[in-house]
């Protein structure tokens, strides 16, 4: 184990230098590169640093929501994504 490594390329020890706008989605199921539990803590350290995240939780579901109301999740992200990506872009001009 390299532990300078896991603290270099941690988010949980970079949390003060993340500025974007953040969507965490995760389902209680999902084990393939993180759990619930590691995603919430994520969460509540970037709320604690002042940061605004947006997080949203399936039960009963893996790494990717399959169950209903997937529509409406899906729409939901992609209210967030067009808010977020037409302040970015309302910036350049």
């Amino acid at each position: 184990m390299n532990p300078e490594a896991y603290l270099r390329n941690s988010p949980f020890f970079h949390v003060d230098t993340i500025n974007a706008p953040l969507l965490i989605i995760q389902g209680d199921l999902d084990g393939s590169s993180t759990s619930l539990a590691g995603a919430t803590r994520f969460y509540q350290a970037l709320v604690k640093a002042g940061k605004k995240p947006a997080f949203l939780r399936f039960w009963g579901e893996s790494h990717i929501p399959v169950l209903p109301p997937r529509n409406a999740t899906m729409e939901w992200v992609t209210r967030w994504l067009n808010h977020y990506l037409s302040l970015n872009n309302s910036t350049d001009h």
